[in-house]
This record gives structure tokens, C-alpha cells and sequence, in this order.
């Protein structure tokens, strides 16, 4: 095992949201073989790409980077977190289709400002 925190980081990433290295190399413009070799400390990314996956998994770079504990960085709630991460792994088609229904529940149900539930 690799004492690499930043291989680790990505690692637990990928795992934690149940995606293969390619599922996960997909979604952030990498190779299945570079995710591997970043989970096996064999290769690092540019910071741009970091960045990337932070934004991609909703957390920080400096969680990623091993320089915080904290995952977030946000005020989202855990539905808002669910449904973004769902969202990001859908082919654009489905994204497309998704955001067509959320279009059509606002119009039949515009949103509440007081977010009483």
C-alpha cells in the first residue's frame, strides 16, 4: 500500500462513490490507466486537473492534497450533495433529460421562498 496521501485521497474518492477507475477516470478527463497509477503513487496530476476532481466530488483540494480534513468546503445539504453527485455521473443525455423535469416541476410548482418543510 502506498503511504501517498494523495493517491490514498483519490482512491477513497472513487471507492466511497462506488465508480471503477474508468467510471471515475470518465468523469474527470483521465485514463483508467492514470487513475490507476495515481492510486498506486505512481503518477500525480496537474493542479488544474486536482481543482477538477475537487469540483467534480464536491470537496476541497486541500482535503484531496491531504492539507485539510475537511471533505466540503460547502453549505449544501446532504440532498443537494446526493443529487449533484448523481447528476455528474450521468451521460449527457440523462443530464439532459434530468434537467427538462426539473424545468417542468418548477413550472408546475414554483419554488417556495421560505424552504419550510
Amino acid at each position: 500500500m502506498c503511504n501517498n496521501i494523495f493517491s490514498v485521497k483519490i482512491k477513497e474518492l472513487r471507492t466511497s462513490n462506488k465508480l471503477t477507475q474508468s467510471e471515475f477516470g470518465k468523469i474527470v478527463g483521465l485514463s483508467k490507466q492514470t487513475i490507476n497509477d495515481i492510486e498506486h503513487g505512481r503518477a500525480t496530476t496537474t493542479a488544474l486537473k486536482i481543482i477538477e476532481i475537487a469540483k467534480a466530488f464536491n470537496v476541497s483540494a486541500d482535503y484531496i492534497l491531504g492539507l485539510s480534513e475537511a471533505k466540503q468546503q460547502s453549505s449544501e445539504d446532504d440532498d443537494e450533495s446526493e443529487l449533484l453527485s448523481i447528476f455528474r455521473k450521468l451521460d449527457d443525455f440523462s443530464k439532459g433529460f434530468m434537467l427538462e423535469n426539473a424545468r417542468i416541476l418548477l413550472e408546475k410548482h414554483p419554488l417556495r421562498m421560505d424552504k419550510t418543510k
